[in-house]
């Protein structure tokens, strides 16, 4: 037997395997998967619904329907006098805290000059960003503040 003899006899060999059936055949074996899936859906479902069933047997009592609680109609209730105690620890001490407006500002210094960019790029200018800032309030109290160079 040749090489070529060989490679025929597969081909034919092939091409019967992939011939079509008998038409009865054909129509068997997709009843067949057609059936076959409709008894695995069927399956699922009694399985669901027996464990629906287990669930709801192992509940002994009958399920209660509870009402909510009603509710006031808004506006239906007179004012009413609040009651609350006085502790005198608690009030703040005489005099406060802080700065009396108006606050004039004193003097500025400044850190060197920064070239800044937009965000696109496009643009740059100068900024000079505040170094430290005194300011006086109307009782005569300075206050110093004093901003770092961000990066």
């Amino acid at each position: 037997m040749t090489l070529a003899d060989e490679r025929r006899g597969i081909a034919q060999g092939m091409a019967a395997s992939r011939a079509a059936t008998g038409g009865a055949e054909r129509r068997a074996t997709g009843q067949s998967l057609v059936d076959e899936r409709r008894g695995i859906g069927q399956r699922l479902v009694d399985e669901r619904r027996g464990i629906k069933d287990d669930l709801n047997a192992l509940e002994k009592s009958p399920r209660k329907n509870a009402q909510l609680p009603q509710l006031e109609r808004r506006g239906t209730r007179g004012p009413a006098m609040g009651v609350g105690s006085w502790n005198p620890a608690r009030v703040p001490s005489t005099g406060g805290g802080g700065l009396v407006s108006p606050i004039t500002e004193v003097s500025r210094t400044v850190h060197p000059d920064r070239l800044e960019w937009s965000s696109e790029g496009l643009v740059a200018f100068t900024r000079k960003p505040t170094k430290e800032l005194i300011m006086e309030d109307a009782a005569g109290r300075l206050e110093t503040r004093v901003f770092p160079n961000a990066p």
